[in-house]
């Protein structure tokens, strides 16, 4: 017999322990969400101009696993990273992929920091998933 006596009692203890439980799972179903802010697998969505300093970074809560990313720019191509953005453009490397001007491609890729190179004041858009997706290059 639980804290409480007689069979009321038991049907309430029982009443409030499945209440409990199911908060629990509430709880835990709210707190996975709050740590990937996620919707539809998608971290963040944005579209943003290369600064004067020809890149710019994205940290992210929860580690993303795929980018699509658009070059707006006629003529510069853009370089994304997996890692904080470095002085020099990546040329090569784990991590690395460049998009040609014009050009969408979906990466697959992995990381917190998502490091966006590009001459400065052309446009690029980008999503960043925190599951794969399928690559496509355009």
């Amino acid at each position: 017999m639980g804290i409480l006596t007689g069979q009321a009692d038991e049907a309430l203890e029982r009443l409030a322990a499945v209440e409990i439980i199911q908060q629990l799972k509430d709880l835990g179903i709210a707190i996975s969400g709050l740590r990937t802010a996620a919707v539809n697998n998608v971290l963040a969505t944005e579209a943003e101009l290369i600064p004067s300093e020809g890149r710019f970074e994205r940290s992210y809560p929860t580690v993303y696993r795929s980018v699509a990313i658009s070059n707006h720019s006629a003529a510069g191509t853009i370089t994304i990273t997996s890692a904080p953005a470095q002085t020099d453009v990546p040329t090569r490397g784990i991590g690395v992929h460049r998009i040609g001007p014009g050009r969408s491609a979906v990466v697959n890729m992995m990381g917190n920091t998502l490091a966006v190179f590009g001459t400065p004041g052309d446009a690029v858009s980008f999503q960043i998933f925190d599951k794969t997706q399928a690559p496509s290059y355009s």
